[in-house]
C-alpha cells in the first residue's frame, strides 16, 4: 500500500462516521443502530442510518450513501481532496504532499496493479480449465477424495497447475511479458534462464480480495512422492497482494445478503471449503499467516451490525496457541469473541466430515466467550487441588482478563477464578486492579484455605436469588432437592414458604441464625451489573439443577436395584425415567 493510501485508511479510522456524522445532525442510538433526520434532504422522520462496523451512512430517504470523506464532501460542498483536508485538520493529521511526478507515479501504479488482476485472472482460468482437462484427472480424483463436488470447486475456481512451463507458455500466448509474470509472482527465472511456474503438479486455490480481484494462489501437492518437494506453496507478496491484509473467502462472505450475523475464522483454505460444502458460508481463514490487525479490521467490515466472531483454529497445540495469540487482536477492534475447541486434535475440514454440519453447528452453538476460553487453558498448566498452583494459577488467570475494560464487566470472569482457585473474589477484584494499571500480580494461598466447590458456589447464588438478590430473575422451586446441608435446606424452607415476598433484607437478618446467609452474601454482592448477574444465575442454575438431579438418580438407581416389591420398583422406574428426561433438557 502507498504512503498516501495508508493516509487515507489512517484518516478514515480516526474520522469515524458517529464522530463526523454528529457535527451535522443529532443522532439518536435505537438498539445496534444509530439513527438521525438526514443532513442532506429535509425530513422530520429519521431515515439517516449509521454504521459503526463499516464506518458508513445510508439514507433511505434520499439513498445517499458513503463515509465519513464523503459525508463531508457533500456537506461542504467541497471535493474529495477538500474533504480530506478538512479532517485531516480537525483529527491533527498532515496531508502527504505530492508533486507532479507523484501523481504520474500513482498513474503508472495503478496501470501496473489493473494488468496484474488481469493477469491473475487469466492464470486463474487457465488452471480451472486444466483441472476439467483430461490432463487434471489425477488431481480431480484427488479434489474427489477430499469430499469435494464440482459444484464446490466451481464455486472456489480451483483449479491444476500441469507442469513448470504450461502457465508460462499460455500467459506468454494472452500477450503478458516474463516481467509481468515475474510482478505478479506466478513465474520466476531458472538457473538456465527459463522461466517457470512455482506451482507444478500442485492443485490451486485461488485467493480473491474482498472486491472480486484474484491477487494470489495457494498450492497443494496432490501425489507427494518426492519428499524434497514441498507440499505447500503460497505466492509470494506481490503488488496486489499483501497477505496480512487479506482473508481467504472474505470475498464470498462479503457477497452473502443481508449480511453475516458473524463470522467464524479458520485456520486452513480446505478448513473454508469444507465448510462451505456442508451448508456453513460465513468461514474465513488467514492467508498463512498469524491473525494481524488488518485482518481483524476486515472481519469487522464483513458484518453488519453485529460483532460477533467464532474462533476455530485445529485442536491440536499450535491451532489452541494461534488462538490465544489472536483473541486479543480481534477484541482490540471491538469484536465479540467465542472460540470453538474442537475434540481429538481435529481441524475443521476433518470435524466436519466426521459429524457433518448438525454437529458442526451444535459445536459453534456450544462456543465458549473468549475470556472463560483463556482462563480455562491457564487451568491446564496447573494442579488446582495443591495450595501453591491455586495461587498461581489465580495470579495468571486475573493477567489473562486484564484487558477487560472495567471490573463491572470482568465479574463474571473474576466468578469463574473463584470458583476454581477457592480464593475470594475481594482479593481477586483488588489483583485485577493492578493487573488493569501494569502493577505485578502475586497471590498467595494459605495451606489451611481449601477451594469452596462450584456445586456449593453455585447453589449459594440461587439462594441469594431467592431472596430478591438479581433484579429481573425469578426463582422456581425446584431446588430443594439439591439442598444438601441443613443450613440451605431451612433457607429454602423460607423461600418455599413466603417467595415473592422476600428481599435481601431478610437475607440479612438471618445472618446470626443461620452460617450461610454471611457467604451467600459474599458471593452475591460481588457482582455489580445486571446483565452479568443475570447470566451466572443461568450458569448456576444448569450446574446446581444437573448435579443435583444426578444425585439424586444414584440414589434411585440404587433403591431400584435393592427394592424386591414389584409395584414399588415399577414406581421407582417410572420416577428414573422422568428424571432422566429433566437431566436431558436441563443439559441442553
Amino acid at each position: 500500500m502507498d504512503e498516501y493510501s495508508q493516509f487515507i485508511e489512517e484518516l478514515k479510522r480516526k474520522a469515524t462516521i458517529v464522530d463526523v456524522a454528529s457535527k451535522y445532525t443529532q443522532l439518536v442510538r435505537r438498539g445496534a443502530r444509530i439513527m438521525a433526520c438526514c443532513p442532506l434532504h429535509v425530513e422530520k422522520t429519521p431515515s439517516f442510518c449509521l454504521y459503526e462496523n463499516t464506518n458508513s451512512y445510508y439514507c433511505f430517504g434520499c439513498h445517499a450513501a458513503g463515509d465519513s470523506i464523503k459525508l463531508v464532501e457533500e456537506m461542504e460542498r467541497t471535493d474529495f481532496k477538500g474533504a480530506v483536508e478538512i479532517l485531516a485538520q480537525k483529527y491533527g493529521m498532515e496531508v502527504p504532499t505530492f508533486k507532479k511526478g507523484d501523481m504520474e507515479s500513482l498513474a503508472a501504479l495503478k496501470k501496473k496493479k489493473d494488468r496484474l488482476y488481469e493477469l491473475m485472472k487469466d492464470a486463474a482460468n487457465h488452471y480451472y480449465t486444466n483441472l476439467m482437462s483430461p490432463k487434471g484427472e489425477k488431481a480431480r480424483e484427488y479434489l474427489a477424495g477430499r469430499g469435494l463436488s464440482i459444484d464446490t470447486i466451481k464455486k472456489f475456481g480451483l483449479g491444476y497447475a500441469i507442469d513448470s512451463s504450461d502457465l508460462v507458455k499460455f500467459l506468454k500466448s494472452k500477450g503478458y511479458t516474463y516481467e509481468e509474470m515475474s510482478d505478479a509472482r506466478v513465474a520466476f527465472k531458472g538457473s538456465k534462464g527459463e522461466f517457470y511456474d512455482p506451482q507444478s503438479e500442485r492443485f490451486i486455490t485461488p485467493i480473491v480480495d474482498k472486491l472480486g480481484h484474484v491477487i494470489a494462489f495457494g498450492g497443494r501437492v496432490v501425489l507427494n512422492v518426492d519428499h524434497t518437494v514441498k507440499k505447500y506453496y503460497n505466492s509470494m507478496e506481490s503488488d496486489i497482494y499483501h497477505k496480512t491484509n487479506e482473508l481467504f473467502a472474505a470475498n464470498i462472505v462479503k457477497g452473502i445478503n443481508p449480511r453475516v450475523k458473524d463470522v467464524i475464522l479458520v485456520e486452513g483454505y480446505m478448513d473454508v471449503i469444507s465448510l462451505y460444502q456442508a451448508g456453513i458460508h460465513n468461514a474465513v481463514a488467514s492467508c498463512g499467516t498469524a491473525l494481524t490487525s488488518e485482518q481483524a479490521r476486515l472481519i469487522k467490515s464483513l458484518l453488519g451490525t453485529s460483532t460477533k466472531v467464532y474462533y476455530m483454529y485445529d485442536g491440536d497445540e499450535a491451532g489452541q496457541n494461534g488462538m490465544i495469540r489472536g483473541v486479543d487482536i480481534l477484541k482490540q477492534e471491538g469484536l465479540d469473541v467465542y472460540v470453538v475447541v474442537l475434540e481429538d486434535n481435529a481441524d475443521p475440514d476433518e470435524y466436519i466430515k466426521k459429524h457433518g454440519y448438525d454437529g458442526m453447528m451444535k459445536k459453534i452453538k456450544s462456543a465458549i466467550p473468549m475470556y472463560e476460553y483463556k482462563i480455562q487453558n491457564v487451568a491446564k498448566k496447573y494442579n488446582l487441588k495443591s495450595v501453591e498452583d491455586r495461587g498461581q494459577f489465580a495470579a495468571e488467570a486475573i493477567n489473562a482478563i486484564s484487558a477487560i475494560p472495567s471490573r463491572v464487566q470482568a465479574e463474571p470472569f473474576i466468578a469463574k477464578i473463584e470458583s476454581m482457585s477457592g480464593i475470594n473474589t475481594q482479593t481477586l477484584n483488588e489483583q485485577f486492579e493492578k493487573a488493569k494499571e501494569g502493577m505485578p500480580v502475586k497471590i498467595v494461598v494459605h495451606a489451611n484455605e481449601k477451594p469452596t466447590d462450584a456445586y456449593t458456589r453455585a447453589l449459594r447464588y440461587i439462594l441469594y436469588a431467592a431472596f430478591g438478590g438479581i433484579e429481573g430473575v425469578h426463582v422456581k422451586d425446584e431446588y430443594f432437592d439439591c439442598c444438601r446441608t441443613e443450613e440451605t435446606q431451612e433457607l429454602y424452607s423460607i423461600f418455599r414458604s413466603r417467595q415473592d415476598e422476600l428481599t435481601i433484607e431478610d437475607l440479612k437478618a438471618l445472618k446470626d441464625e443461620n452460617s450461610e446467609v454471611e457467604k451467600i452474601l459474599a458471593i452475591g454482592e460481588n457482582v455489580h451489573s445486571i446483565e452479568a448477574a443475570q447470566k451466572m444465575f443461568v450458569d448456576c442454575r444448569k450446574r446446581v439443577l444437573k448435579e443435583g438431579l444426578e444425585q439424586k438418580r444414584k440414589e434411585l438407581a440404587v433403591d431400584l436395584d435393592n427394592e424386591k416389591d414389584e409395584e414399588t420398583k415399577l414406581l421407582l422406574l417410572t420416577q428414573l425415567s422422568q428424571l432422566q428426561r429433566t437431566i436431558r433438557e436441563v443439559s441442553k
